[in-house]
């Protein structure tokens, strides 16, 4: 069976003319997930995306509960003392955050959102 690929030259409205992004996201029953894409220079990409195969690593797993923990904590820490969301702040706010999760781990503490955000508390006064 031969596929036949049809292309069309249009005229797009001048309101959607420069229109670019995700047009489309399906996910098959394979579970495939096809995007359509447009450029800013009007053209069209299919990409496919494969389910993951394997499962998590161990190494895997640990960062992405230290990054969970961390972006729960930073909000906290935002919300508590009213800081601007500035990629500087932000930047500096996950690093001190960090250093301190792995202070706990080092001493073998049960983390949680809270008790991070308190650390961090702790820390500045």
């Amino acid at each position: 069976m031969k596929k036949i690929l049809i292309m069309a030259k249009i005229e797009l409205s001048p309101l959607i003319k420069s229109m670019s992004g995700t047009i489309s996201r399906k996910r098959l029953s394979d579970g495939t997930t096809v995007a359509y894409v447009v450029t800013k220079k009007n053209r069209l990409y299919l990409h496919g995306t494969q389910p993951r195969v394997k499962p998590l690593s161990g190494r895997e797993v640990k960062q992405r509960m230290k990054f969970g923990l961390i972006a729960s904590a930073s909000r906290l820490v935002k919300q508590q003392m009213e800081l601007p969301s500035e990629p500087d702040a932000n930047k500096k706010l996950w690093c001190s955050l960090g250093q301190l999760y792995e202070l706990m781990l080092q001493h073998a503490q049960v983390i949680t959102p809270q008790k991070l955000a308190d650390s961090y508390y702790a820390f500045l006064v």
